[in-house]
Parts: structure tokens; sequence; C-alpha cells
């Protein structure tokens, strides 16, 4: 959906993924993140369990662009989120999930040039 979005009609989409941490296909997924990093999209990633959570981290970008063979990420477009963390507190996980979503928009917007209608 968010691939066949122009940028001009003015939708941002949030993919929520809700996982235990185990990835079967770390190559493919790479691949399909920093493709979609030209997409008007976000992807959120929740970790649930006590699982291994490094391969999620990663993806996240924080520490550097996701790259693809010789193609790198435009844009992070991940936020990881462990799901249990000590003195996690319902209002603070939602804080921790929505915090990259402004700055990633914005991101979005301004690469692409696209203006709030009226501006």
């Amino acid at each position: 959906m968010a691939k066949a979005s122009p940028p001009a009609d003015m939708k941002y989409f949030i993919l929520l993924i809700l996982t235990d941490g185990a990835i079967t296909d770390l190559s493919d997924t790479i691949d399909a993140i920093v493709t979609a990093t030209a997409f008007p999209l976000s992807i959120v990633i929740v970790g649930v369990g006590s699982h291994d959570f490094k391969d999620m981290v990663m993806l996240d970008g924080d520490d550097g662009v996701l790259r693809s063979g010789a193609q790198q990420a435009k844009r992070d477009i991940v936020q990881f989120v462990p799901f249990r963390k000590p003195g996690r507190t319902p209002e603070n996980l939602a804080e921790e999930v929505l915090a990259e979503i402004p700055s990633q928009l914005l991101e979005f917007m301004n690469k692409n040039n696209v203006k709030p209608k009226g501006v």
C-alpha cells in the first residue's frame, strides 16, 4: 500500500509487527526494509517474550545505516521496542513505540518535497 501511494496523496503508513525475535529470513527482511525506505512508511517492531532481540535491534538502524548489498537505506524507518523492560508502564511503552514516528514522517516529507495542503 505504501509503495502504491504517491507522496502527493499525503498518506503515511505505519506497520506494526509483534515478534518473539525469531527471524528466519534476515537477509530478505533487510532487503525489504531498505527498499521500503523510499516509501511513506514507518515500521514499529514490538518484541514480546524473553527471546534474544539482537536482530531486531540491528534492524532499528539507530547504530548505523541499514544496508542491503550495495544499496543503503534512504532513511531510518524502523523503531524496535522490547515489550518487557524493567519498570515498563503502559505509558512509557506507548511513548517509546511512537517516539520516532514524527521525525520519520517529517524526513519523508522533506526528502520528497511534500508540503501540507494550503502551504
